[in-house]
């Protein structure tokens, strides 16, 4: 059952350099500070890959200056959408940066040790 939970919490097939190389990147990209909304062709990886190694990463024992960038990370992955799917849902890039930073941030908030969640 053990094994189970495992492949269920830790799915990826990437391994811990590779998460460190994906969040590297899209921190050097966020470090520039450029204004959102931004189309997720400027990020360096794809959305679902840079959201992985976020996730994944949040997952571990983390001192907590790091978990607070790497939550800080995924909520502004909400900064990138797809101007095409924007535009195909009608739904203006402003409008759906908000949604799925809402989204982020509560997952972000799933993954806090329990002694933290009480403090937020």
């Amino acid at each position: 059952m053990l094994d189970f939970f495992k492949q269920f919490l830790f799915r990826s097939n990437r391994s811990a350099a590779e998460f460190e190389e994906i969040i590297r990147q899209y921190g050097n990209l966020l470090a520039q500070g450029v204004v959102p909304p931004r189309s997720t062709s400027d990020l360096p990886f794809g959305k679902d890959t840079i959201h992985d190694a976020l996730v994944q990463s949040l997952k571990m024992e983390l001192d907590s200056a790091t978990r607070n960038a790497l939550e800080v990370g995924l909520v502004c992955l909400a900064d990138f959408q797809d101007v095409r799917e924007c535009s195909a849902r009608g739904v203006d890039m402003l409008t759906a940066v908000g949604q799925e930073a809402e989204t982020f941030l509560r997952e972000a908030q799933f993954f806090r040790p329990k002694q933290d969640q009480l403090h937020a």
